[in-house]
């Protein structure tokens, strides 16, 4: 019996290892992800067009603000409100932009002061074609923008169109007031340049005088040097604070330097050094009779009360009073001031002063030296001139005055009517030192003091003194 060689056993397979299971279970995983990330991919695909869709149908019909070159104009827009109900009203006449009440039914606002951060509506009612665009602008004191020949353009809006209305609307919110100021006011226009009324923004408070001037000329306020000057004003308070009052004129010194507000102003308005440089002189060229770098003689002005307090919605009224004697004229404003935070200020409109002088009258020329008591006296003669010979040496004086002008010396002369003795002239100014000549006989000098103003006008006074040499 043969026997066979058995055959050799299958070999085993060695059971999965773990991190076989561990691949196999991530392999899985990032097929899934891959499936995610198609997903994801695909849904912002479709919102990217929508917001291009949504974003070329703004473009198209000009709804919401559009982008402005002003480093403001994020400040200063908001988001469009619900527009008031549409109208079916047909307006005929010619286009009209105005100002508009977002909140009270289109109540016009042209003229109002309203406080920072309100919403207002620029409106425009039109007989035919929409406007295309609004744009606003900055006028903080009219007179003095229309004398820098600057004004600054705040931002740009597209138009909000309903038809079939007759007018276009679009909202703005109100800026806070610039620093520099505390108070600026506000002009829209369309791409046609016709203008609303102005909008007044007001910080801590609103100062108004009585004034009389269209709105872009300089308000001019003209008085006699003998009657004086009274001008009344009010402050509207918008917010609680104690308020100090200052004049601002060109020869004033540090915040009452009328002509730093002024290139402060111009700098702010024109954002450009070099332009504000340039609007500045204009204003100096065209008003340079008005800019005296001291104040003219014998002015003296007062503000009453000089500082005040209140609580929002009150009204203080006060007076600004001078005594201004003498002609001339000047550029002035007044500017009140938060105690509490300096840099709240509201500055009024700039005006003119002109002041006609008085009637020109002749001077007044009194003798003080010698007194009126030495006349009658006879004063003996006790020194000697080769060229006169005896003399008596004697001090005159006088008190000179003019309403109209200054009077140098050269306006004062002296002189004696003994011509025979010596020459008329004994010398000129307010004080001179004179020899009066005299002889062996009594000899009386009539000596008179004549003042002479410009136009002519002359005043004289006179003294006799009698002199005697003993021999």
């Amino acid at each position: 019996m043969t026997t066979g060689v058995p055959a050799p056993p299958e070999p085993r397979r060695p059971p999965p290892r773990r991190w076989d299971r561990l691949r196999t279970a991530l392999e899985a995983w990032s097929k899934s992800l891959d499936q995610v990330r198609v997903i994801i991919v695909a849904v912002g695909v479709i919102i990217a067009a929508m917001i291009a869709l949504v974003t070329f149908i703004q473009s198209c019909t000009g709804i919401g603000p559009q982008p402005s070159s002003s480093p403001d104009a994020s400040a200063t827009a908001s988001p469009t409100p619900v527009q008031p109900t549409p109208t079916s009203t047909v307006y005929s006449g010619n286009r009209l932009p105005r100002w508009v009440s977002a909140t009270v039914g289109g109540a016009n606002l042209d003229g109002s002061v309203l406080a920072p951060n309100e919403e207002v509506w620029l409106e425009e009612l039109y007989p035919g074609a929409p406007p295309i665009q609004f744009s606003i602008h900055q006028v903080h004191d009219p007179a003095l923008a229309e004398a820098l020949g600057e004004q600054s353009a705040i931002t740009a809006f597209g138009i909000v169109l309903s038809p079939p209305r007759a007018h276009s609307d679009i909202a703005w919110r109100l800026p806070i007031p610039p620093a520099s100021s505390g108070q600026a006011a506000y002009r829209f226009r369309d791409e046609l340049d016709n203008a609303s009324g102005l909008l007044t923004v007001a910080g801590v408070a609103t100062l108004s005088l009585d004034l009389t001037a269209a709105e872009d000329e300089l308000p001019i306020v003209s008085v006699d040097a003998l009657d004086g000057l009274s001008l009344d004003g009010a402050v509207a308070f918008q917010a609680s604070a104690g308020l100090r009052m200052d004049l601002l004129v060109p020869w004033g010194t540090d915040e009452r330097d009328l002509l730093a507000f002024v290139e402060d102003y111009a700098l702010e308005v024109t954002g450009d050094a070099g332009a504000a440089r340039a609007a500045v002189e204009r204003f100096r060229g065209a008003n340079e009779d008005a800019l005296p770098l001291s104040p003219p003689d014998q002015w003296r002005f007062a503000l009453e009360p000089g500082g005040m307090d209140g609580g929002t919605g009150d009204v203080v009224d006060f007076t600004m009073t001078g005594t201004v004697p003498r002609g001339g004229s000047t550029l002035m404003a007044i500017r009140v001031t938060d105690t509490a935070d300096p840099r709240r200020t509201v500055v009024s409109r700039i005006f003119r002063l002109d002041v006609a002088p008085p009637p020109d009258t002749a001077p007044e020329a009194i003798i003080d030296q010698p007194p009126e008591s030495a006349e009658g006296q006879t004063f003996d003669v006790t020194d000697f001139d080769p060229d006169l010979g005896w003399y008596l040496a004697i001090t005159l004086s006088a008190f000179v005055d003019d309403a109209d002008e200054f009077l140098d010396n050269a306006a004062v002369t002296w002189t004696t009517d003994q011509t025979d003795l010596q020459p008329a002239l004994l010398g000129t100014g307010r004080t001179v030192q004179a020899k009066l000549r005299s002889s062996c006989e009594l000899v009386t000098h009539t000596i008179t003091l004549r003042v002479m103003d410009s136009a002519g006008h002359e005043s004289t006074a006179t003294r006799r003194i009698t002199v005697r040499v003993i021999c």
